[in-house]
């Protein structure tokens, strides 16, 4: 799906191109009709969102479990908007993927998706439910209340290793903030963030979770490159606890899987045996890689130390 994408957006990029060669090329036969065209432009619009998000997830440089679960909602709601489209294609293209969504996503949420979610400055647990009351999902404020749950008592299981005496005295210190008040956009995190400010009450504190979710969320800003982690060690400081909470569950790598595989309607991704998986199984597997690469670069480093102390004798 990812190179279906990438040629359609190539050739009606050079569409003028092909039919320049057509009018001064006899022999170039293959020239799409209009309704060809239109017909790829469409294809193209649909498949768009998934290259966005596929390229998202299986990003190697940055940190991807604070995005995935918004990406996935809109993932979510592009499929149930082309479920009903016109175009009798696109409409059944739709109907398989989101058969195979469904079988991931329909009957719940990844609750720790959602609190990566949340652990990011822009979103927290007010985002978190503003996307849920705009998905119209009869069990929202369900998993809402799920994930607020989850974030407390995973909170509660870390503080418990790593709470000191002074951090509710340091954590009492955070005072109100005024907030400036911005002009309304359409629905986005500029949405959220103007309905956040006008329905945010200071509260004071007691943990460093509790001071993150009542201190302002970070403005998000057009075509800003945002890193969560350099936010969180500048803020280690201020939210002990929760910085080193934030470091386990930002560090969860997202994709499994080739990136041109992720909806692909072709075939079976992940069977049975694959997704069931023992999180046992799943480190012993991870172990066993490391140590053969290690065995692999060890022999690497002998083999050169050889090298070396042979020239040395010669």
């Amino acid at each position: 799906m990812e190179l279906t994408y990438i040629m359609l957006r190539d050739a009606l990029f050079y569409k003028d191109a092909f039919q320049h060669l057509a009018s001064v090329d006899p022999n170039y036969i293959n020239l799409p009709s209009e309704d060809e065209w239109c017909y790829a432009t469409t294809l193209c619009q649909f498949l768009k969102l998934f290259y966005n998000v596929t390229n998202i997830f299986s990003a190697t440089r940055n940190v991807t479990a604070n995005v995935v679960f918004e990406e996935i909602q809109k993932v979510r709601n592009h499929l149930r908007t082309h479920s009903v489209a016109d175009n009798d294609y696109i409409r059944s293209l739709a109907i398989k993927m989101q058969e195979k969504f469904d079988k991931y996503w329909k009957n719940d949420y990844n609750v720790l998706f959602a609190i990566a979610f949340v652990l990011d400055p822009r979103s927290k647990l007010g985002y978190l439910k503003y996307v849920l009351e705009n998905l119209n999902e009869r069990d929202a404020m369900v998993q809402y209340e799920k994930v607020e749950r989850s974030l407390h008592e995973l909170y509660a299981e870390y503080k418990n290793v790593y709470a000191t005496y002074d951090e509710e005295n340091d954590n009492a210190n955070n005072t109100n903030v005024e907030f400036e008040e911005e002009r309304p956009s359409a629905f986005s995190r500029d949405a959220f963030f103007t309905y956040y400010m006008s329905s945010v009450s200071p509260q004071v504190p007691r943990t460093d979770l509790e001071a993150y979710l009542t201190d302002p969320i970070e403005r998000p800003w057009p075509n800003e490159n945002f890193c969560i982690l350099n936010w969180c060690k500048a803020n280690e400081s201020k939210y002990r606890v929760l910085s080193k909470m934030a470091r386990d569950i930002l560090a969860i790598p997202i994709f499994t899987v080739a990136s041109e595989s992720s909806f692909n309607t072709a075939g079976r991704i992940i069977n049975d045996y694959r997704c069931s998986t023992t999180p046992e199984t799943v480190e012993a597997l991870v172990c066993t890689q490391s140590w053969i690469c290690d065995e692999d670069n060890s022999c690497e480093i002998f083999e050169d130390k050889e090298d070396s102390s042979g020239d040395e004798l010669a």
